[in-house]
């Protein structure tokens, strides 16, 4: 998932040692050392470590409160959570299964088994566990349950649903944690219910609420705000796609899941790293649809050739980015995005005549059209075509491109003796024209 900020975040996950030894401590003192010392306040830590820490600290003595289970328990569970983080869930079943027969943190132990199971596609095993866990070993974390992503390949069966309804109407759960929980779901909640009353159009906003809500598992609201953001960010909406692509890999509709994740790269999404590595597509990693997605996406991604030549003018750089571009639209010649990057290289290997018709044809097919018309001009001022350049850039205007400031651009030299230059600032300064934000060449423009 992408967050409000475009950043990734994942929800908190039961993990680190470190955490489980600051709470170790805490559990016995009252507040860690480490949190009083450093002067975090207290609540603050909690809440950016939750239940993490909470998780250490519920179930994990012996009955009489005395010492803590045997070295051999601790180190099978040590071992388990790295074979869990390295993604060996097999062994981290085995090794949590062993430290909870040594009597080491069972709470812990059995719920961690749950998340191994599910996340190897073990539906019945993880929901027994998770049930073990709650009704054995006196597992209180519901809130938890509710945002784990190690749970998500689980979270659209009913049976899971279920449970966590019947966890939380038991009314022992952690109330510092769960309390935190509902107020985070009720602003989220508020904030959805307000843009619907106002019907808002702000596609920034719907973007928030949106993530807010998948941040919270909440899914099916989720979706249907981040398609509205998606809706209305126009050319600037491959995160709310990715996201919404997200909601619907982890509520299990697989199939459009595939066709989101698609459109979010036709979009512009450009990091397939990011694709590879978040926890909430892992529902689709199996699926040979997604090695095609992230070949796509590695292909059409400009990044590999920015390196030190971002806004640089080099034909023995950018002649053969130029040729691995020309390679893509061949075969996918309704890409807008490809048509897009093969303008750019061509743009900045010196071939401006070419590069003005594939940012041309890049706003024709509906991609960035603001940036794609702006880009269009900047090339033909290279060339002193100045007629044609302000009549892509009067495009660029009406397709939402703001900001003055970005006229400053030197590829647009060529045009400021010309009294429409001054025209065209007065206009843009107005700000009478909607917003959308892009980035080209190293500059940020809002179009």
């Amino acid at each position: 998932m992408q967050t409000k900020h475009r950043a990734r975040h994942t929800p908190t996950i039961l993990g680190s040692r470190l955490a489980v030894l600051v709470v170790a401590t805490a559990c016995s003192l009252g507040t860690s050392p480490l949190v009083a010392s450093s002067g975090i306040d207290p609540d603050a830590f909690f809440l950016a470590h939750g239940p993490g820490i909470m998780l250490a600290s519920n179930g994990d003595h012996d009955d009489d409160g005395g010492e803590r289970s045997s070295w051999r328990g601790e180190r099978a569970y040590d071992r388990a959570m790295d074979d869990h983080e390295d993604g060996e869930y097999a062994a981290a079943i085995a090794g949590f299964e062993r430290a909870r027969e040594l009597g080491y943190r069972p709470a812990a132990s059995a719920y961690k088994i749950a998340c191994g199971h599910a996340l190897l596609g073990n539906t019945d095993r993880a929901l027994e566990w998770l049930e073990r866990a709650y009704d054995d070993e006196g597992f209180r974390q519901s809130g938890l349950l509710r945002e784990d992503s190690d749970l998500d390949p689980i979270r659209g069966d009913q049976r899971f649903r279920a449970l966590l309804d019947r966890f939380a109407d038991r009314g022992d759960d952690d109330h510092r944690w769960h309390g935190r929980h509902r107020d985070r779901l009720e602003d989220a909640e508020d904030d959805l219910a307000r843009l619907e009353r106002r019907g808002s159009t702000d596609g920034d906003a719907w973007y928030e609420a949106g993530t807010d809500l998948l941040s919270l598992r909440q899914l099916d609201r989720a979706e249907a705000a981040l398609a509205k953001a998606a809706e209305l960010l126009g050319g600037d909406n491959h995160n709310a796609l990715y996201n919404l692509a997200c909601a619907q890999a982890i509520g299990g509709k697989t199939d459009a899941a595939f066709a989101t994740l698609g459109r979010a790269i036709d979009a512009g999404f450009d990091d397939a790293d990011h694709m590879a590595d978040d926890a909430d597509l892992r529902s689709l990693r199996r699926d040979r649809r997604f090695t095609a997605l992230m070949d796509r996406a590695e292909e059409l991604s400009l990044d590999p050739w920015m390196d030190g030549y971002e806004r640089h003018f080099s034909v023995r750089h950018w002649g053969p980015a130029a040729d691995h571009f020309q390679t893509i639209v061949d075969r996918q010649p309704t890409s807008g995005r490809a048509w897009f990057a093969l303008g750019y290289a061509l743009h900045y290997s010196r071939q401006h005549d070419r590069a003005a018709a594939a940012f041309s044809r890049a706003a024709e097919l509906g991609y960035r059209v603001g940036t794609s018309r702006y880009d269009e001009a900047c090339a033909l001022a290279m060339q002193d075509d100045v007629d044609g350049a302000f009549r892509a850039l009067d495009a660029a205007v009406e397709a939402g491109f703001e900001g003055d400031w970005g006229l400053d651009d030197p590829d647009l030299d060529s045009l400021r003796d010309d009294p429409r230059f001054d025209r065209l600032a007065e206009r843009l300064d107005d700000g009478d024209h909607h917003h959308v934000r892009f980035h080209f060449g190293g500059w940020r423009f809002r179009w």
